[in-house]
């Protein structure tokens, strides 16, 4: 699939209008003009429903006209798919005569949350159709669409688009295409991706480290780990996971040890995890002390641990 992108510049979210919230007393909602400056601001009263406020405010614009702004039309989009009313979102998105890297992005972003991978590649597609140059959020979620559908040949065109188009890479969307590769079975692209990494933070050394335990490559696991400037309890988790998936209890066991000692805090993972290694390992004074420390911490009742 070929790419084509007039303005590679980073165009941040943040510098879109979004209508703020005034109170009257009138008990309704409208989007106000302002001449001075071109420009929409919201004025809504009222307590109404969060999931009923995208309808009425959708239709409130559409009787005063204020719907054929494009920053009004964005922003009503956004609100139905934060209702998760995609289907409404994707229509308005559908009948607006003029659309921008916003106005993709927030159908984009929306689909790919609730995991319709499809639907997102296909509208990036009609989106690159459209010659609009996707941003780093927009392209974090196809990205993720990508990882989600093992689909190596679109990630790895994207990756190259990237870079052929002089995007900037934060960390999230280095993330993004390290996923790509390790979920695809590309390891060998994912190695070398991650040794060009500037920037590292625990999701990308989780991720590395969750590929090499998936193949059973337990040492090159263990020297990321290692190497880890800070290890999180996602970290530790991750570690002790695969080793004991992959029939290393004891050394398991050990690190849960050391987490105990110089770790950070357990959270309902490790809990879990730890209560499996008990098991697995019939030590019956370590499944009493995990318990123990399960009720100190009163989440006892919590359906995740009524599996063990």
């Amino acid at each position: 699939m070929r790419w084509t992108c007039l303005n590679t510049k980073y165009i941040s979210s943040s510098s879109v209008l979004k209508p703020t919230y005034v109170t009257n007393t009138n008990n309704h909602f409208e989007f106000q003009r302002f001449q001075n400056y071109g420009r929409y601001q919201f004025r809504a009263v009222g307590d109404l429903p969060n999931e009923s406020l995208p309808d009425t405010l959708h239709a409130k614009s559409v009787k005063n006209g204020s719907l054929d702004n494009l920053d009004v039309r964005n922003y009503v989009t956004s609100l139905y798919v934060k209702s998760n009313k995609l289907d409404y979102a994707h229509k308005l998105f559908g009948e607006s005569p003029d659309r921008d890297v916003r106005s993709w992005t927030i159908l984009i972003s929306g689909f790919a949350r609730i995991g319709y991978c499809r639907m997102v590649l296909e509208l990036f597609k009609q989106m690159q159709i459209e010659r609009v140059c996707p941003n780093q959020f927009t392209l974090s979620s196809v990205l993720k669409s990508c990882s989600s559908l093992s689909d190596f040949r679109m990630g790895k065109g994207i990756h190259g688009w990237i870079l052929s188009n002089g995007i900037d890479l934060d960390v999230v969307l280095e993330n993004s295409i390290l996923d790509v590769y390790v979920k695809c079975g590309a390891l060998d692209y994912a190695e070398k991706f991650f040794e060009t990494m500037k920037e590292r933070d625990t999701v990308t050394w989780n991720v590395m480290m969750g590929a090499y335990m998936h193949i059973g490559d337990m040492e090159k696991a263990l020297d990321l780990f290692r190497r880890l400037p800070f290890k999180d309890v996602a970290s530790w988790n991750t570690i002790i996971y695969g080793l004991m998936r992959n029939g290393h209890e004891t050394y398991a066991l050990e690190l849960l040890s050391e987490m105990v000692e110089i770790g950070p805090p357990f959270d309902k993972v490790t809990f879990s995890v730890a209560l499996v290694l008990a098991s697995s390992l019939y030590v019956l004074e370590l499944g009493r002390q995990i318990h123990g420390r399960v009720l100190r911490f009163g989440i006892q009742n919590d359906g995740f641990f009524g599996l063990h």
